[in-house]
């Protein structure tokens, strides 16, 4: 329910040269989460091969009241103000109209021409949350597999820390040239395929259904699995700072209903890969991954190309 929220909110006090810079801002603070939660595993899990009454109450309490002390300061954000300093006032309908307004909304056409990127980004926030951290600790032929698990996450939010402080750095230059976004989704496709070959590589295919000591296709190593990790933290945070900022381009207007769009098909598609984790090969699933990704990333060149030239056209006539 938060997904659509805070996005809306982000495009709202945001405007098409700022919005890239404000995902990515609101992007490092939420991935550093990655580093607070495995800091927590690596104390509270140590040297646990079971995890006692204890161990849970403890990360539950931490849990509850993080989330209590978040959703307190949520009451606390102020209102969107336009550029003349006049509040933001959204047109809120029954829950009939905004049904309808969403289903407008998903079925225009640059969203159905962006669904390829969001369900490879559902894709791939379960590979990296869950299966690759699985992988990594299942794999026997790794020394100490178990301890690398919470190392993986620290890495994995490096990586989408890096990326968001580098599009807070060249966030204006990339909206304002028509190439930008398009450039830099082909730079994430590279970063993505270098990190499937890693992985590809590095760890067995039965690696996913639990402990095994077969071979990969190259001898495991720990710094192979930890570079593959910081490699897909840094593709991720910026598929998660441009596909947000590329609706906020599309729907200024109704950024709600396009968040909402975002977040269902983003959800169902982590849903499924969460489900089908379970019987699909590790080199199967990468290779799932390198699919969506480079039509996803296809698609969203596209409608970044098309939406840069009509932007232009418009500034264009309005000189004239």
């Amino acid at each position: 329910m938060i997904w659509p929220i805070q996005g809306n909110y982000m495009i709202l006090i945001s405007s098409n040269l700022t919005i890239t810079r404000n995902v990515s801002i609101f992007n490092i603070i939420w991935q550093s989460s990655l580093f607070y939660g495995n800091i927590l595993a690596l104390f509270v899990f140590q040297d646990k091969e079971y995890l006692d009454k204890q161990s849970r109450t403890t990360v539950i309490l931490a849990l509850l009241g993080i989330s209590a002390s978040a959703t307190l300061f949520l009451l606390f954000l102020p209102t969107p103000t336009s550029s003349d300093g006049k509040d933001i006032k959204e047109d809120y309908a029954s829950p009939i109209v905004a049904l309808k307004k969403t289903w407008e909304i998903a079925t225009t056409k640059y969203m159905l021409i962006l669904f390829i990127s969001f369900v490879f980004m559902g894709f791939q926030v379960c590979f990296m949350s869950g299966v690759y951290g699985s992988c990594v600790g299942f794999t026997k032929q790794l020394e100490h597999s178990e301890q690398l698990v919470p190392l993986i996450g620290l890495i994995i939010g490096v990586g989408e820390i890096v990326s968001a402080l580098c599009l807070i750095c060249m966030g204006k230059q990339i909206t304002s040239w028509i190439w930008g976004q398009t450039v830099v989704m082909i730079v994430a496709l590279v970063i993505e395929y270098s990190t499937f070959i890693l992985i590809f590589l590095n760890l067995p295919n039965n690696s996913v259904f639990g402990e095994t000591n077969d071979s990969a296709i190259l001898p495991s190593s720990w710094w192979n699995a930890v570079l593959a990790s910081f490699l897909i933290g840094l593709s991720d945070g910026i598929y998660m700072s441009m596909i947000p900022s590329m609706i906020g381009l599309l729907f200024p207007s109704d950024s709600m209903y396009g968040c909402a769009v975002f977040s269902f098909v983003y959800s169902i598609f982590s849903s499924v890969g969460f489900f089908s984790s379970n019987y699909i090969g590790l080199y199967w699933q990468l290779l799932i991954l390198a699919v969506t990704a480079t039509l996803g990333a296809l698609c969203y060149a596209h409608v970044s190309l098309d939406v840069q030239r009509r932007v232009g056209k418009q500034e264009e006539t309005s000189k004239l």
